[in-house]
């Protein structure tokens, strides 16, 4: 089967949507599926690579094209906002190449793309069967336009998509390369390099530094633990486009020396950074998956996150939940799980096997070709 992974913000736009193409794309290619992946920006690392022109996000003549779309309902028709001007403009180029190249699976998570790509397969511009990933928390109404989608966990199948014919609606989850998120026995050295001192206890959060992911209220419930050798360190984009700047400003003036901020760090020294933590919290009340969560609990981290289905489905005996709504709930697990490194260790192992056994790219991949197989009749 000849298959495309898509995502137009890669190389430009640092998320897990964007890491779950290059990912996935490499991993297909380890089955020798024939696969390419197409993305919106940079450079490629190999033949079975394609860049396709668009208006990234955060370029002058996108800015200025959302500005004239807002003013005139450009949303309908595909120009509303910088990221679906980006994605409106790379359909024109991928849908001629999935047309010239006969491709049999298109597989994406940027839904505004996929539906352009559905209705022009609809149309005949092409043959691909479309695939779109539910990871950014669509509504269901249009989700239900799609003929296949691939939900990440239990809850939201269950919630969109159990009574679906079979062959439409499928739960996969998100994998993670445990053979690169690893536990660090030396974590030390990295812990140095950061300023961390032998005794620090560090909670460490990665993700976008903004108020979906609620960092604000992380940097506040750290603020009520009375301990002078906690450090808080958020690992994360920094910008003032979309407000992090401001929140990591307000860390710094809330906690001071006690807050730690990283930026623009490769994929592969995250491992040392894990390393480097106690305890690994992501405060999002509805995270559609969260996978730093499986990085966290590959590298042996024991994870705190909000008591939501997904999230306490993800991380199982790997760590804890709690309400990230009550205030000081997340301050006393925190401090709880910090006096207690041997529950922590123990957390930490469970998670690992966790992340090895259910969410390994070699558990993953073969339920996301059983699904390409059943989408194409074989």
């Amino acid at each position: 089967m000849k298959t495309a992974v898509v995502s137009t913000g890669l190389q430009h736009v640092a998320r897990g949507v964007e890491a779950w193409a290059r990912m996935l794309a490499s991993e297909l290619r380890n089955q020798n599926i024939d696969v390419t992946l197409f993305m919106g920006s940079g450079g490629c690392c190999c033949s079975a690579e394609t860049v396709i022109w668009c208006l990234p996000r955060g370029t002058a003549a996108n800015r200025l094209l959302s500005i004239a779309g807002a003013r005139c309902g450009g949303w309908r028709y595909g120009f509303g906002s910088p990221y679906q001007i980006e994605q409106t403009t790379f359909s024109v180029g991928l849908i001629r190449e999935l047309r010239r190249g006969c491709y049999d699976v298109v597989h994406l998570q940027d839904s505004w793309l996929a539906w352009l790509l559905e209705c022009a397969r609809r149309r005949g511009m092409h043959s691909a069967k479309v695939i779109v990933v539910n990871g950014t928390e669509d509504p269901v109404e249009f989700l239900r336009r799609f003929d296949h989608v691939q939900e990440l966990s239990p809850t939201y199948y269950e919630r969109h998509g159990s009574d679906v014919g079979a062959g439409k609606w499928f739960c996969v989850p998100n994998f993670v390369d445990t053979s690169l998120f690893v536990p660090v026995e030396q974590g030390e050295g990295m812990r140095e390099a950061l300023g961390l001192m032998p005794g620090d206890r560090v909670v460490l959060s990665v993700g976008a530094l903004n108020r979906r992911k609620r960092v604000d209220w992380l940097i506040e419930e750290c603020a009520r633990i009375d301990d002078p050798f906690l450090r808080l360190v958020l690992c994360g984009a920094v910008s003032c486009e979309d407000g992090s700047d401001l929140l990591a400003a307000k860390a710094r003036a809330i906690l001071g020396g006690r807050v730690l901020i990283l930026s623009d760090l490769d994929l592969r020294r995250m491992p040392e950074v894990y390393a480097c933590a106690d305890v690994f919290v992501l405060c999002s009340l509805q995270e559609i998956f969260g996978i730093v969560f499986l990085e966290a609990m590959a590298c042996g981290v024991p994870c705190i996150g909000h008591t939501y289905p997904t999230t306490e489905w993800v991380i199982g005996g790997g760590g804890v939940t709690v309400d990230m709504q009550k205030q000081g709930a997340l301050a006393r697990v925190i401090g709880e799980m910090l006096a207690n490194p041997c529950r922590s260790v123990e957390l930490g192992r469970q998670g690992r096997k966790r992340a090895v056994d259910v969410f390994s790219q070699e558990a993953v991949t073969k339920q996301v070709i059983a699904m390409y197989e059943v989408v194409l009749g074989k």
